[in-house]
This record gives structure tokens, C-alpha cells and sequence, in this order.
């Protein structure tokens, strides 16, 4: 069971990986540029690509996932975030996102159209 969890899990963090490379790269393409992308940039892809897995499962299941699930997906989102820019997405953003993930969730009753609009945007649709 064990190691059938952590190919899961595994499976899951690639598919992670493969969408946020893909997302940074619209970022990249939108902004004009890699040097116009900053650490901000980062943190809100980060932010908002966790809340859309979250809000995917709520739609799905009727509630938002256990708070365990919660942290443990901002987790995979931040690591993985950590992964790709090692030097420029620290702990501390990767801290930053659990809690901003929690206060868009709870605070923004329309999040899954800012995401949906912010997705529209960076990949011009």
C-alpha cells in the first residue's frame, strides 16, 4: 500500500511539475519575457494553481477537501515550485502559499473566476 501511495503521489507531483512549467512559460511568452517575470509572479502561480486543484475537488466531491488534503496539495504545488526556481522560491514563499491559499479559499467568494480569468489572460484566449 505504501508504495502505491508514493506512486501516486509521485504521479501526481509530475503532473504538477508539467503544468506549472507550462503555465510559466505563458507567463514567460505574456510578460514578454523572462526578465520581466518576477518572484511575485511566481508566488501568484503558485497561489492560484493551488486554489484551482482545491476548487476543482470542491466542485467534484460538493465540499472542499479535509485540511489535511489542503496543506498536503499547497505542499506538492510548493514543492515542485521550489524544484523549478530553487533559488528564487524559498520556504518562505513556499510558507507565504499555505496561507495564501487559505485566504483566497475563504475570503474571495469569487476565486474560481479570478482564476479562470487569470488563465484566460496569461494564455490570451
Amino acid at each position: 500500500m505504501f508504495r502505491a501511495q508514493q506512486a501516486a503521489e509521485t504521479d501526481f507531483k509530475r503532473k504538477i511539475s508539467d503544468d506549472l512549467v507550462k503555465n510559466m512559460d505563458a507567463i514567460v511568452a505574456y510578460k514578454g519575457g523572462e526578465h520581466r517575470v518576477g518572484i511575485q509572479d511566481i508566488e501568484q502561480e503558485a497561489i492560484f494553481y493551488a486554489c484551482d486543484i482545491l476548487l476543482h475537488q470542491k466542485a467534484e466531491a460538493g465540499r472542499m477537501p479535509s485540511e489535511q488534503i489542503i496543506t498536503d496539495i499547497i505542499r506538492c504545488v510548493t514543492d515542485v515550485m521550489q524544484q523549478i526556481f530553487p533559488r528564487n522560491y524559498t520556504a518562505m514563499h513556499a510558507e507565504f502559499a499555505q496561507e495564501g491559499v487559505r485566504i483566497n479559499l475563504t475570503q474571495a467568494p469569487n476565486m474560481q473566476q479570478t482564476i479562470d480569468r487569470y488563465y484566460d489572460k496569461i494564455y490570451q484566449r
